[in-house]
């Protein structure tokens, strides 16, 4: 095939010491599911931003994850999920209403899938970012799959809850459950640059264990857990929330390429491995010569890439298994 294009996925990253065998082939196949999704559309011509939709549509189903199905409580008990997505195409006028690169949403109880509810703001609404029950609103007015809040619920998470409110902290997802050091920070997303060189991003999370309802970190906030512009690259984050925000991760790695002239490789390496904090995170990276960079400054992260030719790699900690998709 001559079209040329990638796309790489993350499902958490932090300590993720002695996995067990099942927990590690769970995540390990959540992965490779994801990856499979947004390869068949990219090899079918499709764009990057459908790609990373579906990739993480993929991972928000899977409860293994934080996000979607499957993410963790809040200190009431509850579900408030944050996702976001976007494009990377440059407006072609300044005066236009709305550039339609990116969309948001944050504090969702309802829909099922809030990356789709984040591409709907972004595609059909004049808004970034949505919140809390309006974000729900808007996912049924446009007919979105609406689901109970318990739907996102596991036995997990819920045990994840009694233990973080029992030692009055607020966890990073599997923080305190199952190994006492599989320290994993949560979320999940997606990059990719399509066959036309267009690049794009997408992130969700279910959040923090036991935080407070109204809550919101990097996820939701497109320059922080979130960003893609053709030409620069498209970055999306997991790790710890606050640090991302304040750090505005996902921009200042746009911005070091594009503004201060680093390459690609040494502005993403700069940003995770020497200006955020050690055990904070990691990203997942791709530029529109398809390159791919998945660096993390915790014990391991989960994540893996495909490319144009089916070559898959997956890995949790610095090895990574390659395979060939098969369609």
């Amino acid at each position: 095939m001559n079209r040329r294009f990638t796309l790489a996925v993350h499902g958490g990253a932090g300590a993720l010491k002695d996995l067990s065998e099942e927990r590690r082939q769970r995540f390990l196949l959540g992965i490779h599911q994801a990856l499979k999704a947004g390869y068949e559309i990219l090899y079918a011509g499709g764009s990057s931003i459908d790609a990373v939709q579906a990739a993480v549509i993929v991972l928000e189903d899977d409860e293994t994850f934080n996000a979607g199905k499957g993410a963790v409580c809040a200190s009431d008990g509850r579900h408030y999920l944050d996702a976001s997505i976007m494009a990377g195409s440059v407006p072609s006028s300044a005066d236009e209403d709305k550039t339609l690169r990116s969309g948001a949403v944050a504090g969702v109880q309802y829909i099922k899938n809030p990356i789709a509810l984040a591409r709907l703001v972004k595609d059909l609404s004049l808004h970034t970012l949505l919140t809390g029950q309006h974000a729900d609103n808007f996912g049924r007015e446009h007919q979105l799959e609406e689901v109970a809040n318990s739907y996102f619920s596991t036995e997990l998470r819920r045990e994840q809850l009694a233990l973080a409110k029992d030692r009055g902290i607020v966890s990073q997802d599997h923080d305190i459950k199952e190994n006492r050091s599989d320290s994993k920070k949560g979320t999940v997303g997606a990059v990719a640059c399509d066959s036309k060189g267009g690049l794009a991003a997408a992130t969700s999370t279910g959040g923090r264990t036991n935080k407070h309802p109204g809550r919101i970190g990097d996820s939701a906030i497109i320059g922080a857990g979130t960003y893609a512009e053709d030409g620069v690259c498209a970055v999306s984050a997991t790790g710890w929330g606050e640090l991302f925000l304040e750090q505005s991760v996902t921009s200042q790695i746009a911005c070091l390429i594009r503004d201060a002239g680093l390459s690609f490789q040494d502005a993403v390496k700069e940003v995770v491995l020497s200006r955020l904090p050690q055990n904070s995170g990691g990203v997942v990276a791709v530029n529109s010569n398809y390159e791919v960079l998945m660096p993390y400054n915790t014990g391991g992260m989960i994540r893996g890439s495909v490319d144009n030719n089916g070559t898959m790699q997956i890995g949790i900690h610095a090895e990574l298994t390659t395979s060939v998709v098969t369609m």
